[in-house]
C-alpha cells in the first residue's frame, strides 16, 4: 500500500488498513464482483475498478478514504506511528 516503503525506512509499524466492503468512506460503495473485478462508486458514478475477489477490496476500500484526504493529511498519516489522521484506533477516522 502507498507509504509502506517510507514507514519501513523509518522503522514505523505496518498500517493495517481495514478493507471490508462495509468499511468504505461515506459516499462510496463497492459494487459486486463482476467478470472478476469490482468497481468503486461515489453515488452512482464509477471512480475506480480493481481485479480479484479480495484484492479488489484491499485496493478500493482504502482508496475511498484516501480520495477524501489532502496530500498533507496523507503524509502525516504515513509518518504517524498509529496512522493518524487517516486512522483512529485501527479504524478509518470519520471527520
Amino acid at each position: 500500500m502507498l507509504g509502506d516503503d517510507i514507514r519501513d525506512d523509518l522503522d514505523l509499524p505496518y498500517l493495517d488498513l481495514p478493507a471490508g466492503a462495509t468499511d468504505t468512506a461515506g459516499r462510496y460503495r463497492v459494487g459486486p464482483l463482476e467478470n472478476g473485478s469490482r468497481t468503486l462508486f461515489r453515488g452512482g458514478d464509477p471512480v475506480a475498478a480493481a481485479p480479484g475477489e479480495l484484492t479488489s477490496l484491499t485496493a478500493l476500500v482504502p482508496l475511498s478514504h484516501l480520495l477524501g484526504r489532502t496530500v498533507a493529511e496523507l503524509r502525516r498519516s504515513y509518518l504517524d506511528e498509529h496512522g493518524m489522521p487517516l486512522l483512529r484506533a485501527g479504524r478509518y477516522a470519520v471527520d
